[in-house]
């Protein structure tokens, strides 16, 4: 479980190329190839492993101030017809509460970042943080997702 795809269905970060192909999988932190981490979050008084969140859909994972992600997939939803699971941890009330504060720092991404993980739980592509407009941000996940399935 703690091995790094270099290449095939992800969007590699700079300099992923220098990353050992194998390490203990509580070393990796959200880098795209890598399988996504578990963090147990919280949801209506109950617990919940980041890892059962993942299965048959593409998902995307957004920070406590993501918000502008979250409009965003809903256009590349319709946009590529690929339907996607979201989920922002920590924002609002409804929204996954990450009581440990694990989230951000096992996924390598700020409040404002967010992150793809394909169906077979391996991460495909993230963004750190994000500063953009909400036409770019769209733009950002068509790219990511249109990388990642080849088109």
């Amino acid at each position: 479980m703690g091995y790094h795809y270099q290449g095939g269905a992800i969007v590699p970060e700079a300099g992923s190329n220098s990353l050992p192909l194998v390490q203990p999988p509580e070393l990796w932190t959200g880098q795209p190839g890598t399988r996504a981490a578990h963090v147990v979050l919280e949801r209506d008084g109950q617990s919940v492993s980041t890892i059962d969140l993942f299965g048959t859909r593409f998902v995307l994972l957004v920070g406590p101030e993501g918000q502008s992600w979250l409009q965003a997939a809903q256009k590349v939803e319709k946009k590529l017809g690929l339907p996607m699971d979201v989920y922002q941890i920590g924002g609002q009330p409804n929204d996954f509460i990450d009581p440990g504060n694990d989230f951000l720092n096992a996924y390598g991404i700020t409040s404002t970042g967010a992150i793809i993980v394909r169906p077979d739980g391996y991460i495909g592509w993230r963004k750190t943080v994000s500063g953009e407009n909400k036409e770019h941000l769209e733009q950002v996940l068509t790219d990511a997702l249109s990388t990642i399935l080849f088109r």
